[in-house]
């Protein structure tokens, strides 16, 4: 490592927020790909390969004009990620616990095995902040789907 940066210290922290966050969106882009890449297969590839003829768009206008019939389909890919990031358990716990980082799973779980006596009313109440927490992307979910089909 010194010979590429010239020192001792590492240049991104694994054991951070950035790290857990890194990690979660590396785990979570498979999910999301397969809900998009239909969308980008529709488009015209004669806006890929800039022909002369075809007026050229920004991604922007891309995004906006090719993908906006499965807008209903990006919202449950953003509802996908929220409902895997928090429910997610390995990643916090393997790479927040050395930085003392807690999330809502890992506080469940050092709330019941790394205390003294276990504090199970905490994690019980923890645990339906959680369940509250999916209810409503549930709900939100619903409320797309339903706003897309008519």
């Amino acid at each position: 490592m010194q010979q590429v940066t010239g020192t001792h210290d590492s240049p991104f922290n694994v054991y951070s927020y950035g790290g857990i966050i890194w990690h979660l969106m590396q785990y979570s882009t498979p999910f999301i790909f397969l809900f998009v890449v239909d969308a980008f297969r529709a488009m015209d590839p004669a806006l890929e390969e800039g022909k002369p003829h075809v007026r050229r768009f920004d991604a922007s206008d891309i995004l906006e004009n090719y993908a906006r019939p499965d807008a209903a389909r990006h919202h449950q890919c953003l509802i996908l990620s929220l409902m895997r990031g928090v429910e997610s358990f390995e990643f916090p716990v393997i790479f927040g616990t050395p930085g003392n980082i807690y999330m809502l799973t890992t506080e469940i779980y050092r709330s019941i095995n790394s205390r003294g006596t276990p504090e199970y009313q905490y994690a019980t109440a923890l645990a339906f902040v959680a369940m509250a927490l999916m209810f409503l992307l549930l709900l939100s979910r619903r409320g797309c789907c339903a706003g897309a089909a008519m």
